[in-house]
C-alpha cells in the first residue's frame, strides 16, 4: 500500500481528527489498514469494526499504547501516546470510502466479478489469464464482501497494471455498495442461481441484486454474462451498454 496522509484519509471519509498537535497530525503518514489489532503496527490504521460478539472499540486503548499511527474511532475520546484519532460516523463505511478513494489513485483497469456460484473459480480464471501480461492484484480466497474488498484494494501498488475483484452479498444493495468502492472497468456476471433466495425471494430478484455491479461501472463498461442463462441472456439487447455473452 502506498502512503495516505491523515489529512487525505480525513478528507476520503469526513473524518474529524483528534490529535494533541492538529498540524503535525494532518502530515502523518500510513501505509497499513487492518481491522485486526494484532496486525496494527507504527504505520497502521486500525478500524474497530462492530460484531455480533465483539466491538473493535475495546481494543482502541491497546492499540494507542503500542505506537498505532492512527485508528478510526465512533466514540469521541482523548488520543494517546502520538496516536491520531480519526473520529467518524461509522467505521465500516468510513474503510470502503478510504477504499474508495485509495482506488481512484490507480488507472488500471478493474475486474468486477459477481454471480451466484462459480465467483471464485471464475476470479481465478481471470487472473491467471491477466497475470500472463500483467502485474495482476486479485480477491485472496473468497474475501468479497465490505470487509475483503477493501482490504484487497488497500494491496494496490504502483506496480500493478490490472485487479480482478470478486464481490459477494446477501442482500439488496451489498453489490452496489462494493461496486461503487472498486469502481470496475468491467464487470462479469457468471450465472443467476438461487443463492440467497431466502433474502431476494425470487431469481428475479436475484438478478436485480446482481445487477447492482453496474452501479460502480462507467455508462460505456462492458458487462459479461453467461448467454446459457435463461435471466442473462436476454441483458444484451435490453441493456444500453455494450454486453458480452459467454457460453457453450
Amino acid at each position: 500500500m502506498k502512503k495516505l496522509t491523515i489529512q487525505e484519509i480525513a478528507n476520503a471519509t469526513h473524518a474529524r481528527i483528534l490529535a494533541a498537535n492538529l498540524e503535525e497530525a494532518q502530515q502523518k503518514t500510513i501505509c497499513h489498514v487492518t481491522q485486526d489489532s494484532r496486525q496494527a503496527g507504527e504505520e497502521s490504521l486500525f478500524v474497530p469494526l462492530k460484531g455480533k460478539n465483539s466491538d473493535g472499540h475495546d481494543y482502541l486503548k491497546s492499540c494507542m499504547e503500542k505506537g498505532v499511527a492512527a485508528c478510526f474511532t465512533e466514540r469521541e475520546m482523548t488520543p494517546e501516546n502520538g496516536c491520531v484519532l480519526l473520529l467518524v460516523e461509522n467505521a465500516r463505511a468510513a474503510m470502503l470510502q478510504l477504499a474508495k478513494y485509495y482506488r481512484s489513485l490507480f488507472d488500471i483497469p478493474v475486474v468486477g466479478i459477481t454471480g451466484s456460484v462459480g465467483k471464485t473459480t471464475t476470479k481465478d480464471m481471470i487472473a491467471s489469464v491477466l497475470s500472463q501480461k500483467y502485474n495482476t492484484l486479485w480477491t485472496l480466497g473468497n474475501f468479497n464482501n465490505d470487509l475483503g474488498v477493501p482490504l484487497t484494494l488497500f494491496r494496490l501498488e504502483e506496480s500493478h497494471e490490472a485487479a480482478v475483484i470478486e464481490m459477494g452479498m446477501s442482500h439488496f444493495g451489498e453489490i452496489s455498495r462494493l461496486s461503487r468502492t472498486a469502481e470496475p472497468s468491467m464487470g462479469v456476471i457468471t450465472n443467476i442461481g438461487y443463492s440467497h433466495i431466502e433474502n431476494l425471494k425470487t431469481q428475479e430478484g436475484i438478478l436485480q441484486a446482481k445487477l447492482e455491479i453496474l452501479d460502480g461501472m462507467a455508462a460505456d463498461a462492458p458487462l459479461i454474462v453467461n448467454g446459457d442463462n435463461a435471466l442473462l441472456a436476454p441483458l444484451k439487447r435490453n441493456l444500453p451498454r455494450p454486453v458480452i455473452t459467454y457460453g457453450m
